[in-house]
């Protein structure tokens, strides 16, 4: 898929003022690939997005073998064994899992790279919540309103009620470089809304970062603001070796890295509310 309004589906669902009842199965293997250069690209690969639409089943969200998935100029966005929910009902467990070699990029403008991740926005969900990765991973989304989500979830507006767990494993890295960037690796962002159930956060393999301008970089990190609710345990699991802007680092140790500079934060392996 090439230029202008592109768009390019691999193993991918698209939902838009429907009603779906059944099992969502999503698989890549074997070499993947998946792509969408210029406009208002977006690239789904083994990936649901739905939109004013109600779901009665379970989501499974699989890349494996090679993938790599990218989505370049404008308003990018690429997504890689990913579920996005917008102004939805869903009843069904969602799971992604990115289990190959992985990357998933998003390049330039309005970017956000979404590998093995859950975005909630304005929606009900009444299911658990599994995204992990594991394989090569890495993740990205460079320049201008970026945002990279490596086994995350993020939650605004909504209700949730089941548990959420996140799992960063393998290679890992993850990143979201220049302007309004912020990277999330194996973290959940509640945002004004309720979640009724536990909430499990582990980021085991190495970095996460987040550079220039707005930064925040959150890793195995559950960050909790604009007076939302949790009925249920936390739990963070991550590495204390390193940090940077959120402190830690002479004699660090177990490396597994976070940083963000720009405009700061960078929490890891830590229960924020705000």
């Amino acid at each position: 898929a090439l230029g202008n309004r592109a768009t390019a589906n691999q193993a991918a669902v698209n939902m838009k003022n429907s009603k779906f009842k059944g099992a969502a199965i999503n698989t890549v293997a074997g070499g993947g690939l998946n792509v969408a250069l210029g406009n208002r690209v977006k690239a789904n690969q083994a990936a649901v997005n739905m939109k004013n639409s109600d779901v009665k089943g379970t989501m499974v969200n699989t890349a494996a073998g090679g993938a790599l998935n990218v989505a370049l100029g404008n308003r990018a966005t690429a997504n890689q064994a990913a579920t996005n929910i917008k102004n939805s009902n869903v009843r069904g467990n969602i799971t992604n899992t990115m289990a190959g070699a992985g990357i998933n990029v998003a390049i330039g403008n309005r970017v956000k790279a979404n590998q093995a991740a859950t975005n909630i926005d304005n929606s009900t969900v009444r299911g658990n919540i599994n995204n992990r990765s594991a394989g090569g991973t890495i993740n990205v989304a460079i320049g201008n309103r970026s945002t990279a989500n490596l086994a995350a979830t993020n939650i605004k507006n909504s209700d949730v009620r089941g548990n959420i767990t996140t799992r960063a494993n393998g290679g890992v890295i993850n990143a979201a470089i220049g302007n309004r960037t912020v990277a999330d690796a194996g973290s959940v962002t509640i945002e004004n809304s309720t979640v009724r159930g536990n909430i499990y956060t582990k980021m085991k393999s190495g970095v996460n970062v987040a550079v220039g301008s707005g930064a925040e970089a959150y890793s195995g990190s559950v960050v909790i603001k604009n007076g939302s609710r949790v009925g249920g345990n936390v739990a963070v699991v991550s590495g204390k070796g390193i940090v940077i802007n959120d402190d830690k680092m002479p004699l660090s140790f177990g490396q597994n890295i976070n940083v963000a500079t720009g405009g700061h934060k960078s929490y890891k392996n830590s229960v924020i509310m705000k």
